[in-house]
């Protein structure tokens, strides 16, 4: 199993690589569980985003095929349940100032702003144009109708589908929130928000035993019956919050 060094080091390579190799891009950052510091080293996998004057596809498969191989051979615990152990996201300059990034959406806006690291190049922040309350409303009831479809399909077996099944619970529930105001991103944190805007909704049960769970998924295995449990919360959960 990997440890917390482990994801340092991958970032550390990364950052090399870019100063190193990609003198064309402006900026490169860390989200997620990553940046917050609150990863959990063989479940959490981690999350970069990338700033390019304009479109590179040379640059973009670059840095991803560097970033593949980091994931391949320095996490393979987290290889064999998420797809992309060390995701890159790209976006360019011009999307970032005429306000159409994917970091300027609703939930993602607030997301990077509040808890993405920059690891090199050009701090764009404040560069970023916030979205109006009404594009958050927007564009968290669109999340959370793509996340309500999601469960058409049932989650693999095994440690892939758990992960994917936390995954849509808790991002559920952060993009709910941000609809509404508030702004977390750490499991803990949207629990604890929820509970405290919502505490008479059945939902707030289902979600504390949902974190209760992933505690457990953080230190071993779930049963059969635990990974079942975990479907159904999702089911609960998320129709609750898209209807």
């Amino acid at each position: 199993m990997e440890t917390r060094q482990d994801y340092f080091a991958v970032v550390d390579k990364i950052r090399s690589f870019c100063r190193e190799r990609c003198p064309n891009l402006l900026a490169l950052y860390l989200g997620g569980s990553v940046a917050r510091g609150d990863f959990v080293p063989g479940r959490s996998d981690i999350d970069l985003y990338a700033v390019t004057a304009e479109k590179d596809a040379e640059l973009e498969d670059d840095i991803k095929a560097y970033a593949e191989e980091l994931g391949r051979t320095m996490l393979k615990s987290v290889a064999a349940i998420h797809p992309s152990p060390v995701g890159v996201s790209f976006t360019t300059l011009k999307e970032i100032e005429d306000g159409c990034s994917f970091l300027g959406a609703g939930y993602e806006y607030w997301n990077f702003i509040n808890t993405g690291k920059l690891l090199y190049g050009e701090d764009i922040r404040s560069r970023l144009p916030g979205p109006t309350r009404e594009e958050v409303e927007k564009s968290a009831t669109e999340a959370l109708k793509q996340l309500k479809e999601l469960l058409a399909f049932p989650p693999p077996a095994g440690d892939k589908g758990i992960a994917m099944t936390f995954n849509l619970i808790f991002r559920g529930v952060c993009t709910y929130l941000s609809g509404r105001g508030r702004y977390v991103s750490a499991k803990e944190e949207c629990v604890k928000a929820f509970c405290q805007e919502f505490p008479d909704l059945p939902q707030a049960e289902d979600l504390q035993r949902a974190l209760q769970l992933y505690k457990k998924w953080s230190h071993g295995p779930l049963t059969g019956e635990e990974f079942s449990e975990l479907v159904g919360l999702a089911r609960r959960i998320i129709l609750a919050l898209s209807a």
